[in-house]
């Protein structure tokens, strides 16, 4: 078995790992939808801990990726916004992720 993991991180953190992108007008969340297309090519499932700011703040491109029945979500700094996820259920779920943005929390 394969177990994948990743942090993900807004943009606006400006985080170190964000400042080493080769292409300036790449994200890192853009950069880790090539990352879950890849993980599409192998069939491999991986939990993506993605920065609660990141749910508002880039919510056009992050939400393919918490739809996407290959990728499971889990917090990480969830405190900065709300989010409220359910998993469907049913034959063709594959455990998949719905999420919806409900609003940025204060603080």
């Amino acid at each position: 078995m394969i177990c994948l993991t990743g942090d993900v991180y807004n943009t606006s953190l400006m985080t170190n790992d964000q400042k080493c992108i080769a292409d300036p007008d790449l994200t890192e969340i853009q950069i880790t939808r090539m990352y879950v297309e890849l993980l599409e090519k192998y069939d491999v499932r991986c939990t993506l801990y993605i920065c609660g700011r990141a749910f508002t703040e880039e919510w056009d491109d992050l939400k393919p990726m918490a739809a996407h029945p290959l990728v499971e979500i889990g917090g990480n700094e969830a405190s900065v916004t709300v989010v409220e996820c359910t998993k469907t259920r049913g034959p063709n779920s594959n455990g998949l992720m719905a999420c919806q943005q409900l609003g940025a929390a204060s603080g």
